[in-house]
């Protein structure tokens, strides 16, 4: 595993507080970070980075969104040009970049991150963003059929897939290539408990 850099490091304090906040529905204010971390207000966007990567890579939704510059508003797509987000709307319809979601995720359930851990998803990320783009995308299209298959619906091939027989290839070839570079079906699920695919919030009981 990478070694872990001073930004992992920082970004593996800043997890429990958002973890904190986001159980209570509530945000982080950048100057509530930095009074906690003792880190420069625009130090914030970029110390939230390995916390972004991390619930990526690990299919779940991003808790970094409850870091904030002020108030209760969530900063679109964290201030991030390259967020991979669109992946799971694409497959699932709807965007989990919200506070809704970070909110309603139980974060209880999932350990907090090492600084090796969170390098770690980083260099995933920049070594092998493409494949685990197309991965995540039919990860999620395979479990969601089963899904719609339990509720007797039929859904129908992803994009750029004739047939779910191709698109269950794909999926396995792009599993072999990943396992071929040291990442496992299972190092792309959520640690712990959390759930797969990320759920959709409870509407309509989510405000304080």
């Amino acid at each position: 595993m990478p070694a872990a850099t001073q930004a992992d490091e920082l970004a593996s304090r800043l997890w429990p507080l958002l973890r904190k906040r986001a159980l209570k529905r509530k945000t982080l204010t950048y100057a509530e970070a930095s009074e906690l971390l003792g880190v420069p207000l625009h130090e914030w966007p970029s110390l939230a980075w390995p916390v972004h990567v991390w619930c990526w890579v690990r299919g779940m939704p991003p808790l970094n969104v409850v870091l904030v510059k002020r108030g209760t508003t969530a900063d679109p797509e964290g201030g991030f040009t390259a967020t991979d987000y669109d992946v799971v709307h694409e497959a699932m319809g709807h965007t989990v970049y919200t506070l809704e979601h970070a909110w309603h995720y139980p974060w209880e359930k999932v350990p907090d991150p090492t600084p090796e851990q969170l390098e770690w998803a980083l260099a995933a990320h920049a070594r092998h963003r493409q494949e685990l783009w197309d991965f995540r995308f039919l990860d999620l299209e395979l479990e969601l059929r089963q899904r719609d298959e339990a509720r007797g619906r039929k859904r129908p091939p992803p994009a750029k897939h004739a047939t779910w027989k191709d698109a269950e290839a794909a999926h396995r070839r792009i599993g072999t290539e990943l396992a071929a570079a040291g990442i496992k079906a299972s190092d792309l699920r959520p640690p712990g408990k959390g759930p797969y695919p990320p759920p959709r919030p409870v509407i309509g009981n989510w405000a304080d």
